[in-house]
């Protein structure tokens, strides 16, 4: 009776865990300024993908598409930023520093979106700092730099 008891508690240890690490989709900027670095800006913050020199990586890197196939905008030779969608798992850490909220642990699918609905989507200039809504007007020769020229407290509605 013990070991059925033990059994059990063990499939229901590793039902809960698989809910913790569910798939959602998250939309937004997917930027590769430089080799090695991508990250996804969506209406919640910064998600880490990968970062140079890392060994770090999500599972599913290799559903990443050719974003140069579809609409992209070139920032860096053959780097830059395009719109999209993915299919993935996130951890949500503090250990990345301020300017990202976690990361994307896998990647099961990635859909590339015109770059006008990420334009249109006022939701993609929230950010979060130190638990406060802000506005970010950012510069608009390079809309995806992250640097700030001015912030603005937004009110909720």
């Amino acid at each position: 009776m013990h070991t059925k008891q033990l059994i059990i508690c063990f499939a229901l240890t590793l039902v809960g865990t698989s809910a913790l690490s569910a798939k959602e989709n998250r939309c937004g900027w997917i930027q590769n300024p430089t080799p090695g670095n991508y990250w996804l800006d969506d209406g919640e913050g910064s998600w880490i993908l990968m970062t140079q020199g890392s060994e770090i990586e999500p599972l599913g890197m290799e559903n990443m598409p050719d974003f140069t196939t579809g609409e992209f905008v070139k920032t860096n030779g053959y780097y830059g930023y395009a719109c999209g969608c993915i299919e993935a798992e996130t951890e949500r850490s503090g250990d990345f520093g301020d300017s990202f909220l976690g990361r994307i642990s896998a990647i099961y699918a990635v859909k590339q979106l015109p770059i006008g609905q990420c334009r249109a989507d006022k939701a993609l200039l929230m950010a979060k700092n130190g638990g406060r809504d802000r506005l970010v007007v950012i510069d608009a020769g390079d809309p995806l730099s992250h640097r700030e020229i001015s912030t603005l407290a937004v009110t909720p509605e």
